[in-house]
């Protein structure tokens, strides 16, 4: 069905898709269809640089998945950071009672899993710049009170000269002193932490640094650290290399279920890390160390990585500095159409001062 394109907007196809936007996007080409919605490959016109636009068709149709979007924006407005994807536009397009969501971001050449997965050599050097900057992305990301619960390969955008940003943030979380309940969705199994596959319920920000541990094992390995077919294997796999945890690492565990379980395993040893990555250094066997431990209280801050020996090339006092608190209160609404909407424009209303946004 042919719209109506308004002033000032332009018409493209994408994966099939029609894309109504500001008319200073000159589409270049689709980039694939992702969870929730199409990406086009754009030039900006009046930035003069490569952006993404996503769409997300019938935005308000599903609720639950337009808070996550919604929660997203405010989290990539929020943020100005070089190692954190950067919100750059959003606009929503009006038809019939149906509405599209158009999320422009910076658009970076391709993402970590891709660069594993070609014939590409990484360096030790490449390594620590990779993780360094992740680093740098979740510390400000914690120091926010944020945590962002889904990271994986796919997550790290990179450019060729190696620069990365942080992406997908629908599934971040509140920071608290005290591990809140946490019931819905959560990342991809591979990249999960003990205290969630064996609790489901309560973590925080500890979560991210045993995610980005699994990453840097499989940069240097070139295969996932931890490949489980469901959860108890997922389990049975980290203690094969991790070894049997002591009684009190599994304090945290609020079922007897799941304390019986790793119980009646058999006992194990924690295994010699050159024997699976043999290409780690020393520094980064310390690092590993510090990110992939059984207890997330003993388990390091994103931080006290930054300031192991592995980085000592990278790190910065800059690098530092505490970032200002997320308002977590805008996540807090009664979920209904009204009020979804109300909240979506808004956001799209901060764009309206250049000549984007609702229409």
């Amino acid at each position: 069905m042919e719209i109506t394109v308004p002033p000032g907007k332009t018409k493209f196809y994408c994966s099939g898709t029609q894309y109504i936007v500001d008319d200073r996007y000159e589409f270049i080409k689709e980039l694939g269809p992702r969870s929730f919605g199409d990406l086009a490959l754009a030039n900006d016109k009046i930035l003069n640089k490569k952006v993404v636009i996503k769409k997300v068709a019938c935005i308000f149709n599903d609720l639950h998945h337009a808070k996550q979007s919604l929660k997203e924006i405010r989290l990539l407005q929020f943020f100005n950071h070089e190692n954190l994807l950067s919100l750059l536009n959003i606009e929503i397009h009006q038809r019939n009672n149906y509405h599209d969501l158009y999320i422009t971001t910076d658009f970076q050449e391709t993402n970590l899993y891709k660069i594993i997965k070609s014939s590409q050599n990484l360096s030790n050097e490449h390594f620590q710049y990779i993780i360094y900057q992740a680093l740098r992305g979740l510390h400000k990301m914690h120091s926010s009170k944020v945590f962002h619960r889904d990271l994986k390969p796919t997550c790290l955008l990179l450019n060729q000269d190696c620069s990365l940003k942080i992406c997908s943030l629908g599934l971040a979380r509140k920071c608290s002193p005290t591990p809140e309940n946490l019931t819905d969705y959560v990342g991809t199994r591979w990249y999960r932490p003990p205290e969630q596959l064996l609790t489901s319920s309560k973590y925080d920000e500890k979560f991210d640094i045993w995610s980005l541990g699994c990453i840097f094992a499989e940069m240097i390995g070139e295969v996932p650290l931890f490949p489980g077919d469901n959860y108890i294997d997922q389990i049975t796999k980290i203690i094969k290399i991790l070894g049997t945890p002591k009684d009190d690492d599994l304090h945290y565990v609020n079922n007897d279920a799941g304390v019986r379980f790793i119980r009646n395993l058999p006992k194990e040893n924690k295994k010699n890390w050159r024997n699976i990555l043999p290409r780690i250094t020393d520094e980064g066997i310390e690092l590993l160390d510090m990110m992939l431990v059984f207890d997330p209280n003993k388990r390091a801050s994103a931080l006290d990585c930054m300031r192991s020996s592995y980085f000592r090339d990278y790190y910065s006092e800059e690098d530092c500095l505490i970032g200002e608190a997320f308002d977590w209160s805008y996540d807090e609404f009664v979920l209904n159409r009204e009020n979804i909407e109300k909240y979506f424009y808004e956001e799209a209303k901060k764009f309206l001062k250049n000549g984007n946004g609702m229409y």
